[in-house]
């Protein structure tokens, strides 16, 4: 099965991530987030089997650029966030994570997420 089936497999309302004692994240939520992301990649340049690099804390940015970046058939790098920028973007086209924008080649994307 694969990560989209997954996905639209949940029903609606139902929580597809949940934090003990925190918030939850339902599926239409996640849907409508990875779907979004998913166009704002495509809009940056973003072809299939492209590499794109995630620098999330653990929590539910990190799943949602995970589904996102599948559903724009690149490739899901997850980086340790205390990387530097350059190991951060290095062969990728694009990075998403929560504090901004960066490129480390000539010709890379970049990406804004969160």
């Amino acid at each position: 099965m694969t990560l989209a089936a997954l996905l639209e497999a949940g029903a609606g309302g139902r929580a597809a991530l949940r934090v003990p004692g925190g918030p939850t994240l339902t599926y239409d939520a996640l849907r409508q987030a990875s779907s979004e992301l998913a166009r704002q990649l495509a809009a940056e340049g973003v072809r299939a089997g492209d590499l794109v690099a995630a620098s999330y804390p653990n929590g539910f940015e990190t799943v949602v650029a995970l589904f996102g970046v599948a559903a724009a058939c690149a490739g899901y790098a997850p980086l340790n966030m205390a990387y530097t920028a350059s190991a951060l973007d290095a062969g990728t086209r694009a990075r998403c994570s929560r504090g901004g924008r960066r490129t480390a080649q000539p010709g890379a994307r970049r990406m804004v997420r969160g």
